[in-house]
């Protein structure tokens, strides 16, 4: 299994790239159709960073949904949240490559409702 911070999105596109017709084969042949040069066993024993083709595609797709709905989140709640927490977003999603959007999300839900004054309590 790869490392947290090898899971992120670029690396995981990269590796999708350089290994799409592995990974075609196996998605045409899950739907009855058979892609010459890859046979039965070839795309069953084919692995993608250390994951078989089909965990790799599973967890493509759940990090392209939590990127999706980290900046659904984000630019819907961006005005309520205080501004030092807009500039963490943008920093935990430069210097986390893995854990980003799961880090990013709970910074989005947690400040959401701190409004721009950074949560102080008095008369607006």
């Amino acid at each position: 299994m790869p490392k947290l911070s090898e899971l992120s999105l670029t690396n995981m596109l990269k590796e999708y790239s350089n290994n799409k017709g592995i990974i075609n084969a196996y998605l045409s042949r899950k739907q009855g159709k058979v892609v010459e040069g890859y046979g039965e066993n070839t795309t069953d024993a084919a692995v993608v960073m250390g994951m078989s083709v089909g965990i790799f595609f599973i967890l493509l797709l759940a990090v392209l949904a939590l990127y999706v709905w980290l900046f659904v989140a984000f630019f819907k709640n961006y005005k309520t949240m205080p501004m030092w927490a807009i500039i963490a977003f943008w920093a935990i999603l430069l210097f986390i490559p893995g854990g980003g959007p799961v880090f990013g999300l709970v910074l989005i839900y947690s400040t959401k409702d701190l409004g721009r004054d950074g949560g102080k309590l008095g008369i607006y």
